[in-house]
């Protein structure tokens, strides 16, 4: 695995990886799914998911957006399921919102990734996933409550102001 840097050439945040083979697949269903590293896709795509784009390893953009736009306005986040990868899917919303794409968030178990999760659990179990995906709203407020102890001053303050920007 080697994440590349941008370079003058090379702009990954303007750049969906995999989408010149996903693009007919992601009209044809109306969503497409995405992910955020090479090995995420490389598995589900072999594993016959072939809707599936990722980020390349760097946080979903509007230059993304407005690739993703112009194939289908319904998305599912299906980001790893560490802490990071949800930060990132929570992230994923403002640029979802304020681009007119509808779309939903897959919460993986903890620690895995799409690539990990269907080694082990199969295609099946992915899509079965991906079916149940809520809509990255839900998820966004979910996650915040989760984050953030609203038995406290501090806490509720925190989750109104992760929260009011969005709304």
């Amino acid at each position: 695995y080697l994440n590349s840097p941008e370079t003058p050439l090379y702009h990954k945040s303007n750049v969906l990886y995999g989408l010149h083979r996903a693009k007919d697949a992601i009209r044809r269903e109306g969503v497409g799914l995405i992910v955020e590293g090479y090995f995420d896709l490389i598995t589900a795509v072999q594993a016959g998911v072939a809707n599936v784009v990722a980020t390349s390893g760097t946080a979903l953009t509007e230059g993304h957006a407005a690739l993703m736009r112009r194939f289908a306005e319904r998305w599912v986040v299906v980001f790893d399921g560490d802490a990071a990868g949800i930060r990132a899917a929570k992230r994923s919303l403002e640029v979802f919102v304020t681009n007119g794409l509808f779309a939903r968030g897959v919460q993986l178990p903890d620690g895995a990734d799409p690539d990990s999760f269907i080694r082990a659990q199969g295609v099946a179990a992915f899509r079965g996933l991906v079916d149940k995906a809520e809509d990255l709203m839900d998820f966004f407020l979910r996650r915040t409550v989760q984050e953030h102890r609203l038995d406290t001053i501090e806490g509720k303050v925190a989750a109104v102001r992760e929260t009011v920007p969005l709304l």
